[in-house]
């Protein structure tokens, strides 16, 4: 059965043909304010291609129409930066970008949006987790079309800490293992390297909403949804929300782009739909461009909560097994614990404090924090 099975495959070519890639990709949003201004230029790719293709090699500039220009200087993967451009509220604004191959694409003049800063961040705990809101209003009415950017942080500890490490001598066959403190002069004190961890996401999805329809400019909105079997709330966990406004054909750029990307899938989801934005080739106005520049004060604002915050949350615990092991090179080989890290010194009854007769080791995974998807350094706005 097998065998027919494995001979009836064929390869299907599909008659449908790919759209043509390399069109370029503009992300990010003009911060009128004080803070920095982000832009992301990057270049369409097959679905084939997993690598993203960063517009390298660019000169982005500012450019308003009292004539005042500004450049945004290029930092890694493809992202141009500006610090405090500080724009005049009275004036419109447009994006030009120069590609290095010679090519101009120039947004559309844009007015400044209102943004009033972030009232607050609530949550509450539902559906078995945590979820949490953003909270915002302008009193004049004249904001009406949002988009929220969240990181999420949380520090995280491994199950085990480790005072040990292998002293590893000889090559290949002949590779010995002896168990040894990591810090001789200062014996039971713990890699905090491995203990201690950061991990950080971003959302992936567009998180939009608009008050077009209230009678007033008043949001709360559900932004992330912690589940009680995720370890963000742990030890300490933080949200830093970016609150970007739009106008109403921005907005509606937005909207389209979330049912194509999000809410395609089946016969009663919406149906793809092409993709206008504000920025155009200027030599070829025929040349799709995907991206669309809004100009505003961003607004940023921060919290921490605590695992003592919600009591009884009830995280599962990392299973972690451990071994007992004596500190003999053949004895390490012939139980595969040289596949695990030594953790702890096992009992010692007569011996010197630095005489290591029998250890405890346990797997990678429990012990070295950073092989659970996280950093061990420290960001730099988390509480000491």
């Amino acid at each position: 059965v097998v065998i027919a099975f494995w001979s009836c495959k064929e390869v299907f070519n599909s008659p449908v043909k790919s759209p043509t890639t390399g069109y370029l990709v503009v992300e990010g949003a003009i911060n009128s304010g004080g803070g920095a201004t982000i832009i992301k230029l990057s270049r369409t790719a097959s679905l084939s291609n997993k690598s993203k293709l960063y517009e390298k090699g660019a000169k982005v500039t500012v450019v308003g129409d009292d004539n005042s220009s500004q450049i945004l200087k290029e930092a890694a993967d493809g992202q141009y930066i500006g610090e405090k451009l500080n724009l005049n509220a009275s004036h419109k604004y447009q994006l030009k970008i120069n590609t290095a191959n010679g090519k101009k694409y120039f947004s559309d003049f844009e007015s400044i949006n209102k943004n009033q800063p972030i009232d607050s961040i609530s949550w509450k705990r539902e559906n078995g987790g945590l979820q949490l809101y953003v909270n915002t209003q302008n009193p004049q009415n004249n904001t009406n079309y949002y988009l929220w950017e969240t990181l999420q942080t949380w520090e995280y500890h491994s199950e085990k800490t480790s005072a040990l490490k292998y002293e590893i001598t000889g090559t290949g066959n002949r590779q010995t293992y002896k168990a040894v403190y990591r810090f001789p002069k200062t014996p039971g004190v713990i890699d905090s390297s491995l203990f201690f961890c950061w991990q950080s996401v971003a959302n992936s999805n567009l998180l939009i909403a608009t008050s077009e329809k209230l009678n007033k400019d008043l949001i709360f909105q559900p932004l992330v949804f912690i589940s009680s079997n995720s370890n963000q709330l742990d030890v300490l966990y933080s949200i830093n929300i970016r609150q970007i406004t739009w106008s109403k054909k921005g907005f509606e750029f937005l909207e389209r782009m979330q049912k194509n990307t999000e809410k395609t899938g089946s016969i009663f989801d919406a149906q793809p739909s092409e993709l206008v934005g504000n920025i155009h080739n200027v030599d070829d106005p025929t040349e799709p461009v995907i991206g669309y520049i809004t100009i505003c004060p961003i607004q940023e604002k921060r919290v921490f909560l605590s695992s003592k915050m919600f009591p009884n949350w009830n995280f599962p615990q990392f299973y972690c097994s451990q071994d007992t092991l004596n500190n003999t090179s053949s004895y390490i080989i012939n139980n595969k614990g040289n596949e695990l890290i030594p953790t702890q010194n096992g009992p010692c009854n007569g011996c010197e404090a630095l005489d290591i007769k029998i250890f405890y080791a346990s797997t990678p995974s429990c012990v070295d924090c950073t092989l659970r998807k996280g950093t061990n350094i420290r960001p730099t706005f988390w509480p000491r």
